[in-house]
C-alpha cells in the first residue's frame, strides 16, 4: 500500500469516528472536538482528491485553492452558528 492510499484511509476512518462521536454523545467538548476533526478531515480529503498524480498545472492549483476556500467558508459559518447556539 502506498503512502497516499494510507493517508486517505486514515482520514476516512477519522471522519467516520468524528461523525459517530458527534451523533452519539452530546457534550460540548466532545462535540466541538469532533466537529473540528471532521472539518480537518474534509479539508485533507478534498485536497488529497484534487491533487493530480503527476504534472501539476495552474488549473490544478486553482481547483485545490477553490476547494480549500469553500471548506473554510463552511467551517467558519458552522463555527459561528455553534457559538450562537451555545451562547443563546
Amino acid at each position: 500500500m502506498n503512502i497516499r492510499r494510507f493517508i486517505y484511509l486514515f482520514f476516512v476512518i477519522l471522519g467516520i469516528l468524528s461523525i459517530v462521536f458527534m451523533t452519539q454523545w452530546f457534550s460540548y467538548e466532545l462535540f466541538s472536538a469532533s466537529f473540528y476533526l471532521l472539518m480537518i478531515t474534509v479539508l485533507v480529503l478534498t485536497v488529497e482528491s484534487l491533487l493530480p498524480r503527476t504534472n501539476v498545472t495552474i488549473k490544478d492549483v486553482l481547483k485545490v485553492l477553490t476547494a480549500i476556500a469553500m471548506v473554510l467558508v463552511v467551517f467558519i459559518t458552522v463555527s459561528i452558528w455553534l457559538i450562537s447556539i451555545i451562547t443563546a
